[in-house]
């Protein structure tokens, strides 16, 4: 598999994404699993946002328990054309509305204005769950390696898309995203410095 350089979420990369997504981000589909969880527990009528929703994969695990006011926004819209099948409201920019539940799943890291764009999302949410890769991941890169490999990727690819993210994350620590947000917020979980975070914003 090659890797753009440096990375970008072009049309190449959204034909594999969702499987190369499994095998670079722990704990990836426990993360789905408790959007999905926490979304039936509060049985949410209201909009719903996938902000940075690649290619709507986790937006069509929501079509199918039966939520139907489904937003996705994604700044990469070659991402979500090619999965459109007509039932989510995608865009590359944010519609001004309130949503009773917003994801942010593995795209902050990737923005140079992300405390911007969090204040925004936080002001239009009801509930907010955000998914960042942190400094942490840094200092625990050889476990991070390690499991990666476990996951099937080869020394090769591991040590490609390294090369291919140089410059273009942005990385904080977990205490800097909850300072910033000044919200009730809660760590669902976290594994090898990725973090995921449920934040109250009412």
């Amino acid at each position: 598999m090659s890797f753009p350089h440096p990375w970008d979420f072009n049309a190449d990369v959204s034909t594999y994404y969702d499987e190369h997504v499994s095998k670079h981000i722990p704990l990836y589909a426990k993360t789905i699993d408790a959007c999905l969880s926490f979304a039936d527990k509060l049985a949410f009528t209201d909009p719903i946002l996938d902000f940075g929703c690649a290619t709507g994969c986790t937006l069509r695990k929501f079509q199918k328990r039966g939520f139907t006011s489904l937003w996705g926004v994604d700044c990469a819209p070659q991402m979500y054309q090619a999965w459109d099948e007509g039932f989510v409201h995608y865009s590359t920019q944010m519609i001004n509305q309130q949503y009773s539940l917003t994801l942010s799943n593995w795209t902050l890291h990737f923005c140079k204005d992300k405390w911007e764009i969090l204040a925004t999302l936080v002001e239009h949410s009801d509930y907010l769950i955000l998914s960042d890769k942190t400094t942490e991941s840094l200092v625990r890169q050889s476990e991070y390696d390690n499991w990666k490999l476990a996951q099937g990727c080869t020394r090769e690819e591991i040590e490609e898309k390294k090369t291919s993210l140089e410059g273009v994350m942005h990385l904080h620590t977990v205490e800097e995203y909850m300072n910033r947000l000044n919200r009730p917020t809660s760590i669902l979980h976290h594994d090898l410095g990725f973090y995921t975070l449920l934040v109250d914003c009412r």
